[in-house]
């Protein structure tokens, strides 16, 4: 067993999304929850499947699917279903972020241990949503969820957060999301032109 856990999260009503499974959208030719599972598989992880409905988590038999605690309440909320059913430390992404690679989530699990957290600051913006959660930090995601905090930015700032910094420039960001169809366009766009290899090594 892995010590480190992965976690997609593919919860969300995707209201600027026709309510529609962004996950299963397809970029260059392959779905992009496929690829953020591939990207979790490259670094050792057991990956579990978060707020997937049951049509969707049967396109994806090999994942472990978990309902989520707290249907249709936001990613913190997510964040905690998954390292409860983890019971380890977790990397957790978004199901719509089809640019995130191994090399995204090794800098995350080589970080200092102390920290409850660890996750990427790009152009002064903290990313939850890829992100290392140790275990011991559920307990103080869940106060705060109980408390009325639905922001996850927010409620790391009860808890010791290390930042990895990476500046993107002009570039897109790794962890650009799907939001909209437009957004989709776009990342589809961008794996046309640039080669996203993954990195597996």
């Amino acid at each position: 067993m892995s010590a480190i856990a992965g976690a997609i999260l593919a919860g969300g009503a995707a209201r600027r999304f026709a309510g529609l499974p962004k996950g299963l959208e397809v970029i260059a030719g392959e779905r992009i929850v496929d690829r953020v599972a591939a990207a979790l598989g490259a670094v050792g992880t057991e990956i579990v499947l978060v707020g997937a409905t049951p049509a969707v988590a049967a396109t994806l038999p090999a994942l472990h699917a978990v309902s989520d605690e707290a249907p249709g309440m936001g990613p913190l909320g997510a964040i905690v279903t998954a390292l409860r059913s983890t019971g380890r430390d977790t990397i957790v992404i978004a199901w719509d972020m089809p640019l995130v690679t191994a090399a995204e989530l090794r800098p995350l699990i080589d970080a200092r241990p102390e920290a409850d957290v660890v996750a990427w600051e790009v152009d002064g913006r903290v990313e939850p949503l890829c992100a290392l959660y140790r275990a011991r930090a559920a307990d103080t995601l869940a106060a705060a969820f109980a408390e009325g905090v639905r922001s996850p930015q927010e409620a790391l700032r009860r808890l010791r957060v290390h930042l990895v910094e990476g500046g993107t420039g002009e570039r897109a960001s790794p962890f650009a999301s799907v939001n909209t169809p437009e957004q989709l366009d776009q990342l589809r766009a961008l794996a046309a032109t640039h080669s996203n290899v993954r990195d597996s090594a």
